[in-house]
């Protein structure tokens, strides 16, 4: 599956910074030391969250990562 450049960043950001997943005050920190607001930085970790990229309980980069449903589907004529 292919990032984004902004979601290799927002991945990046939270490696450097797990708790940003469940900290709304140090999410809010984060984001601004990024250019980011609170509210993207959150809307971003909850659409990683949904592709399995970011692990929900401990905050870690999924390793394994599952690809999206236009990734898998194969259109036939």
């Amino acid at each position: 599956m292919k990032l984004t450049p902004h979601e290799e960043k927002i991945l990046n950001i939270i490696k450097g910074n797990p708790e940003i997943i469940d900290n709304p005050n140090k999410r809010a920190t984060v984001a601004k030391k990024y250019g980011l607001t609170e509210k993207t930085l959150r809307n971003r970790i909850a659409e990683l969250k949904k592709r399995g990229l970011v692990k929900v309980q401990k905050g870690e980069i999924q390793e394994n990562k599952k690809p999206l449903i236009t990734d898998i589907i194969s259109f036939t004529a």
